[in-house]
This record gives structure tokens, sequence and C-alpha cells, in this order.
């Protein structure tokens, strides 16, 4: 996929992975093309502060969100649990809250063909298949499942109708 000149939005709640992000363009000359917007996505595919009237359609949505089940934090490992932000990490019962939000979110920003990759756990590709496939209503279809570099169903691929 060859992306040219892409205009970039850049959307965290973190007032600090906001900066951090706005840093890095600024160290790598990238500022021109990139719009850092700060603002929490709501359970309803809704977001705080909403997207500037310029980006309401886009081509691509890429995220790693949070998707830990929180049965599972207990379990993570030490080094994550101490220095990793849990909000970042914990994303309800079966993981999928904060992936479902941006798929309503996708539903009403991406342009018909447009493409949403995800990091996600590796019990989640199944169930956003099944999750997007009981939501027709959403126009979004499940692509594929792309695995990470230790063999195991990490990264999904979804597009807008």
């Amino acid at each position: 996929m060859q992306i040219g000149k892409a205009r970039v939005v850049a959307v965290d709640q973190s007032k600090m992975a906001c900066q951090l992000t706005s840093d890095n363009a600024l160290r790598n000359n990238l500022t021109s093309n990139l719009q850092v917007i700060c603002s929490k996505l709501k359970e309803d595919g809704s977001l705080s502060e909403p997207l500037p009237q310029e980006v309401n359609q886009v081509d691509v949505l890429v995220s790693n969100p949070p998707y830990v089940p929180a049965s599972q934090l207990v379990d993570l490992q030490p080094e994550i649990k101490l220095y990793e932000d849990l909000r970042a990490l914990e994303a309800g019962r079966d993981g999928l809250r904060v992936i479902k939000s941006l798929l309503l979110l996708a539903q009403s920003i991406l342009r018909p063909g447009g493409l949403i990759f995800l990091e996600v756990d590796t019990s989640h590709p199944k169930l956003i298949q099944k999750w997007v496939a009981d939501c027709p209503q959403l126009n979004i279809t499940f692509v594929k499942t792309v695995k990470d570099f230790c063999d195991k169903d990490r990264f999904v691929e979804l597009r807008k109708l």
C-alpha cells in the first residue's frame, strides 16, 4: 500500500500520549501532515472532543486499543504491570469494550471501502468476526487475521462496506 502524502489524525485520551506524539512528529519533521487530538472514546463510538469537520471521513483506522480482559490483568508480566498504564490495557470482561466502541466510531468516520487494522488478544479474532456479522448495521466486514512474530493471531483487518 502506498501512502504518499497521507494526512494523519492521531487521537488519544491521554494528554501525555498526545504530547509525546506531537514531540515525536516535531523531531521527525512530520508536523505538516499530523493533527493530534486529545479525546476520549465513549462506549457509543463517539468522542468527547469531536473530530474537526474536515476530518469527517477517513480511509484507514489503525489502533492498538486496550484489549486485555479484566480477569487476565493479574496474570500480566510484572514489567507490564509496573510500567504500563492499566487504562491502556484493560478492556472489560471480554476485552472487547474498546474494540466495539472503535468499530462504532469507524462506522461513522470511515469512507466506504475504508480499512480498519487492530491489534487484539489472541482470543478476539473469532469474537470480532462474529460480532460484526451479528451487527449488519455497522456495514463492516471482517477481512482477515494476521499472526504476530510468535505465530499467534494478533491483528485483524476489517473493511467498511
